[in-house]
Formats: C-alpha cells, structure tokens, sequence
C-alpha cells in the first residue's frame, strides 16, 4: 500500500500515530486475533487480548479511517505496507517478508 498511517485519538493513551512507528507493527481493529509473528509488535484496538497490547479507541475516527476487523501491517517509517481481513498468518508473513525484502 504504501499510504501513510492516518492519526486517530485512543482514550486515555493520546495518538494513534505514537504507537505505530519505530518499529514493525500488526494493528488489528475489532474482532481480529492477530498471529503471532517472530519480528513484528502486535497491537490491538477496540479488542482485549492477554498476548499483546489493546488499546481502546476514542470515538469513532479510528474506525472510519481503518475499519473493523481488520489487520494492518506498518512499516517502521509509519506507512501502511499491507492489510489483511483474515488472520491468515502464513499470507501475513509472506507480505513482511517482502515487506523486509526478502519476498518476491
């Protein structure tokens, strides 16, 4: 994709923005488990889970500009690299493979 993140409010932690950059991250919004995968951060939104950080978002921007069940692969540099309306972690990891360089 390539688009860079758009910023949303989270109650109680500040920005969106904030979370998402310095380092690889899968975002999953809603009702989405996110795979477990060796080199990315996982970070949910409006979702508990004891694996992984969740987050709750404030109001409903967060939704309208990414989603509900949906996960979302950033790269370190706060750009969307893929997303993802299944939790299939072989199709995850082949696009953070490409995403790193190594893919086709």
């Amino acid at each position: 994709n390539g688009l860079s993140i758009p910023d949303a409010p989270l109650k109680g932690n500040g920005w969106l923005i904030h979370l998402l950059q310095g380092e690889a991250v899968l975002m999953g919004i809603g009702d989405i488990a996110i795979p477990d995968i060796s080199g990315l951060k996982r970070i949910g939104i409006n979702q508990k889970h004891d694996d992984y950080s969740c987050y709750e978002a404030d109001g409903e921007t967060l939704v309208r500009r990414y989603g509900s069940e949906v996960i979302y692969l950033i790269r370190p540099d706060g750009h969307i690299a893929a997303s993802f309306n299944t939790a299939d972690a072989k199709k995850i990891n082949a696009a953070y493979q490409k995403m790193l360089g190594k893919g086709n």
